[in-house]
């Protein structure tokens, strides 16, 4: 089947987030010192921030065993993998080493934090981004970001990356809060006809693979319902889909397990990637690569598939 669509994600698909993950972590902690409190508002940020450089390392040194849970409640991707997910799994255990030392004392942390250090240390585009959009399009294949970032978040980016070429811009579309990092079923009373909820019903719950003792989860209605938002009117169609992202379980594990084509960006280091998301990925018939530089001849290929 060719190619029909072509979806990105975009913190560390598209972005350098090795460029300013320094910068962000560094923010977020002073943040924290500055501005948590106990649940009666008096500030306890200094102390509760003491161990921050103890709570990375904790981080890093578990996962990918440690897979992020902070907004899932099940681990939904390695703990360690980019410097956001991180610095939220680190503040979980900020938290509870602050409980274990401190029983029945509550704290706040402002969900404004995290945001402000995000927007503050913004991650550089890929150099060659403008390059590979622009050849994307080129190749009369709907061109799609679907992120857990913001649409206003990302579109902006774009429209300045993009503001000497607007015809260039007005072709890709943006699909933010896709909430990949949620394993849920699909909204039981939502509007998706029984035909197009088809292929995520017949999903199987998890994959395993011997290098991670814990499942990978498939079933994230949320991304399957952001997807479909770019599939449109044509219905699932993830045979002709090729998905580009930077975190296997995030990202490409269950687009992989549709049937969709799937291409993994390789982190770069404190962040790197897992042996065991390479090898899933290349299971998947998948490729992987450093960089974008040779996505558009890949999705040319595939293009030219059955036409």
């Amino acid at each position: 089947m060719a190619l029909t669509h072509v979806v990105l994600d975009f913190d560390g698909t598209c972005t350098l987030v090795e460029a300013t993950q320094a910068d962000f972590l560094t923010e977020y902690h002073r943040l924290l010192g500055a501005h948590v409190t106990d649940l009666h508002g008096a500030p306890i940020g200094r102390d509760f921030a003491a161990r921050w450089d103890e709570a990375l390392a904790a981080v890093r040194a578990a996962s990918p065993e440690a897979g992020w849970a902070t907004l899932s409640r099940v681990a939904s991707a390695p703990a360690h993998a980019d410097p956001y997910i991180a610095a939220g799994e680190a503040v979980a255990w900020l938290e509870r080493r602050w409980l274990e030392a401190n029983p029945g004392q509550g704290i706040k942390v402002p969900a404004t934090l995290y945001k402000d250090a995000y927007d503050r240390f913004p991650a550089p585009w890929r150099p060659e981004i403008s390059a590979v959009l622009q050849q994307l399009v080129d190749l009369d294949v709907e061109v799609a970001f679907v992120s857990n970032s913001s649409e206003a978040t990302i579109g902006g980016r774009l429209d300045t990356l993009l503001a000497d070429v607007p015809e260039l811009r007005a072709k890709i579309t943006v699909v933010g809060g896709a909430s990949k990092f949620i394993v849920k079923e699909l909204d039981w009373d939502g509007a998706i006809s029984r035909a197009a909820s088809k292929p995520f019903r017949k999903l199987a719950a998890a994959q395993r693979h011997d290098a991670l003792d814990r499942p990978i989860y498939l079933r994230r209605g949320g991304y399957y319902q952001a997807l479909l938002r770019v599939w449109g009117q044509a219905g699932p169609s993830p045979r002709s889909t090729l998905i580009v992202g930077d975190i296997y379980e995030l990202d490409l594990a269950m687009p992989a397990a549709l049937g969709a084509h799937v291409h993994l960006v390789e982190r770069a280091e404190p962040f790197s990637t897992c042996k065991y998301e390479v090898a899933l990925t290349r299971k998947a018939g998948g490729k992987v690569s450093p960089d974008l530089e040779k996505l558009p001849a890949r999705a040319a290929k595939l293009r030219k598939r059955s036409r």
